[in-house]
């Protein structure tokens, strides 16, 4: 690019916002990153383990430990019970029930989306790669694709709300067809238990986290495309003018 030539130096090299080689960096880095946003989600939504209740007396009749996830709950011994995922009881038992569906289903599609974006990212790398160069097309297409992660992200933290707002209703409502339900439990077993997230949480964070750097760095590489065409275009129209100044003068020699 001429232009670049007229740009300052740093030492030796010349100093450059965005070289020619980072928008196909960070493509190729958000792929790898979602990835592991999209194993790290399907663990999450697989592990029962989104909250670990652990009793710290034996005299108050909670035996054991368990944790709980979107479809079951564990205990310590082994022993699994599914739960359910029809609201079709009582209004507090459909409450926290439809809570707890409708954040495993926002957290199954944005794991949906995350992997469809990612065939996408790999797509355009391909013919990235393929035509040596990019194009607006391919750079559309990784906006695109960001600003998808962007909605999956936030379809992840949708997800995590509504977890949050399922423990606040389980904490207050109370339903027989939820033996357990932390208001199923005596008194003294509620004040002698400890109730903290688990890894499934902890993983569904990270890939919500992940989600969304790999949108911002998709983004961002539209953006060092754009920079670097708005430098060609800025030294088009100035190669375009200082030629028209110099016709001008040879006009007013002759």
């Amino acid at each position: 690019n001429p232009y670049e030539k007229s740009m300052p130096y740093h030492g030796s090299k010349q100093f450059s916002l965005c070289p020619e080689d980072v928008p196909r960096g960070l493509v190729i880095v958000s792929s790898v990153l979602l990835l592991v946003a999209v194993i790290l989600g399907l663990i999450s939504a697989a592990l029962p383990e989104l909250t670990c209740i652990n009793p710290t007396s034996t005299q108050t009749g909670l035996k054991d430990g368990f944790t709980k996830g979107y479809t079951q709950v564990c205990f310590k011994q082994g022993d699994c019970q599914e739960l359910p995922m029809k609201a079709n009881r009582d209004a507090a038992f459909n409450r926290i029930t439809g809570l707890r569906v409708a954040a495993y289903g926002l957290h199954i599609f944005s794991l949906l989306m995350d992997s469809l974006v990612l065939v996408g990212i790999i797509v355009v790398i391909v013919f990235w790669y393929k035509n040596d160069s990019d194009s607006t097309k391919i750079r559309i297409a990784s906006l695109s694709l960001g600003i998808a992660l962007m909605i999956g992200g936030i379809l992840f933290q949708l997800a995590v709300l509504l977890f949050h707002i399922e423990q606040f209703e389980d904490k207050w409502l109370s339903s027989p067809e939820l033996p357990c339900g932390f208001n199923q439990w005596a008194v003294d077993q509620r004040t002698t238990t400890e109730i903290k997230f688990g890894n499934s949480y902890v993983l569904l964070w990270v890939a919500t986290l992940l989600t969304f750097v790999c949108s911002w760095i998709l983004i961002g590489s539209f953006y060092c495309w754009s920079y670097r065409r708005a430098e060609e275009r800025t030294f088009e129209i100035s190669a375009r003018s200082i030629n028209n100044d110099d016709c001008g003068e040879l006009d007013e020699w002759s």
